[in-house]
């Protein structure tokens, strides 16, 4: 619930979400606490790895919606430029046969 609040509100959750997967990591790990060898119980590592998971599908749909507003972002960006093209297309007049006959030179006097 905490991860889904973390994608739900945050402007940066990969930040937000590398903080959780280091602070898990070592926790479960115990990274920290001094010693050579190390263990870490079952039940701390299941935790971790589903942690991670979950993490990683919550970035995956994040990334989509990212690209999908950039894509979204690019038709609207287009479709403006394409209507602002038509516009001024339509406001010189609109006469392509008197245009191709002046730049030919053949117009009537």
């Amino acid at each position: 619930e905490a991860i889904n609040a973390v994608f739900s509100i945050c402007p940066a959750p990969e930040q937000v979400a590398k903080l959780i997967i280091v602070g898990m990591q070592g926790s479960t790990f115990g990274f920290g606490l001094g010693g050579g060898e190390q263990s870490c119980h079952s039940l701390r590592l299941s935790r971790f790895f589903f942690v991670i998971g979950h993490i990683a599908l919550k970035l995956l749909v994040y990334s989509e919606a990212l690209s999908s507003a950039v894509r979204n972002a690019n038709a609207a960006r287009t479709l403006s430029k394409q209507e602002d093209a038509d516009k001024a297309k339509a406001d010189s007049g609109g006469d392509d046969q008197g245009d191709i006959e002046n730049e030919l030179g053949l117009a009537q006097s």
